[in-house]
């Protein structure tokens, strides 16, 4: 008969886990780093992850933080962990 042995999780192993998932963050980041960069000056809609939408054009750029988008009225800074969406009009 085969026994079945009960997985320990070791504290070796979330660690590992969480590097992975720091790992996947800076990936996504990176992404969205240089679709930002391809396409400044377009006219973009951006979500944010509390539901608040921005339309405008993308300005600038901080290399690992965020983006700046300008409307007629003003420039908004978007740090790339609160941006859910981002649409090309």
């Amino acid at each position: 008969m085969l026994e079945i042995l009960p997985i320990v999780m070791s504290k070796w192993k979330i660690r590992l886990s969480r590097i992975q998932k720091y790992d996947q963050k800076i990936e996504k980041r990176d992404i969205m780093e240089s679709f930002v960069r391809r396409n400044m000056g377009r006219q973009v809609m951006v979500r944010e992850r509390m539901g608040r939408r921005h339309v405008g054009m993308i300005d600038g750029i901080i290399p690992g933080r965020g983006m700046f988008i300008r409307n007629r009225f003003r420039r908004i800074f978007l740090p790339f962990f609160l941006i859910a969406t981002l649409f090309l009009i």
